[in-house]
């Protein structure tokens, strides 16, 4: 049993090579239990689900697999490494700050307006082609995206209540946690003792989004990340990025399953949707900006 405070005074470097090791040693432990609970529960199908072979229950098989994705990866490494501070982990996190419903009000504005000009870094991350001699890297960019968006599709078409409630909790609300808990509440907390603000936001937004491992959403991903790093750093606390996060995610899914189920014709993943006129790209752009002036400029709970 790791004792309490075991990482209190030691070097960056000790700190980053402990949360590195933990962080893998910890997917690695609940990917396999994870695999050994599903064939405890469904037997040989699970497998066979996982290779494609046995369809029934495969959205059973998807959301059991994404929450221990995330417990795995995200929740149990953070939780671990700060049990290696002398503090509580509310606190560690920013979860023990009050956020104004104010500036809640101006993160859902950022969040709704930012869409127009992430839509745009969208298409400009589409249109990136990589060297020919990248041609065996580029294509596994080009599968690793399509298994990721072959499983959102099942979770967000997945008929009755259970598409509605299940999957809503794995696309919206955990990721919203987990994500929020790891990468800001953690890793930038973290990095910002050793470095300055700016470079821990901008390094945590780098490292969220190669997290995804979608070469083609990258800079959107990225500068989402810089939004959220942003927001947390004026908050100081995990509360709002949360609020960010699940909205972002919330929303979407929404959109995209009543498009997937023939509700809508409106698909928010098509970048048109947001970049059909320039002019408008461009006004929404300079709202978000003038937004994020005006948030910098607020009195936020953690700086009174």
């Amino acid at each position: 049993m790791l004792k309490k405070g075991f990482l209190e005074g030691k070097s960056f470097i000790v700190q980053l090579l402990a949360l590195i090791l933990i962080t893998l040693t910890s997917a690695l432990i609940i990917m396999l239990l994870s695999f050994s609970f599903g064939a405890m529960i469904w037997g040989v199908d699970f497998y066979l689900g996982l290779m494609g072979i046995e369809k029934n229950d495969i959205y059973y098989y998807s959301l059991f697999l994404l929450f221990f994705q995330h417990l795995g990866f995200f929740i149990i490494p953070a939780i671990i490494f700060i049990h290696g501070f002398l503090e509580r982990p509310a606190t560690f996190w920013g979860m023990d700050r009050f956020v104004p419903v104010l500036s809640l009000m101006i993160v859902f504005l950022i969040l709704i307006f930012s869409q127009f000009p992430i839509a745009w870094l969208y298409e400009l991350n589409k249109s990136i082609t990589l060297p020919s001699s990248w041609a065996a890297i580029e294509e596994q960019f080009k599968s690793w995206e399509e298994s990721a968006q072959e499983t959102i599709n099942l979770l967000s078409s997945y008929p009755g209540w259970e598409g509605w409630f299940f999957s809503f909790l794995l696309i919206a609300v955990l990721p919203a946690l987990s994500e929020e808990i790891f990468f800001r509440g953690t890793l930038q907390t973290w990095l910002m003792r050793f470095t300055k603000s700016w470079v821990a936001i901008v390094l945590v937004a780098i490292v969220f989004s190669a997290f995804h491992f979608d070469f083609y959403g990258f800079l959107p991903r990225f500068v989402l990340g810089l939004l959220l790093g942003y927001i947390y750093y004026k908050t100081g606390s995990l509360w709002s990025t949360m609020f960010f996060h699940f909205l972002n995610n919330g929303l979407a899914f929404v959109f995209k399953r009543l498009y997937l189920l023939d509700y809508t014709n409106i698909n928010l993943e098509d970048p048109s949707v947001f970049t059909f006129s320039w002019w408008l790209t461009f006004l929404f752009t300079l709202v978000t900006v003038i937004l994020l002036y005006f948030f910098h400029q607020m009195k936020h709970s953690n700086e009174q």
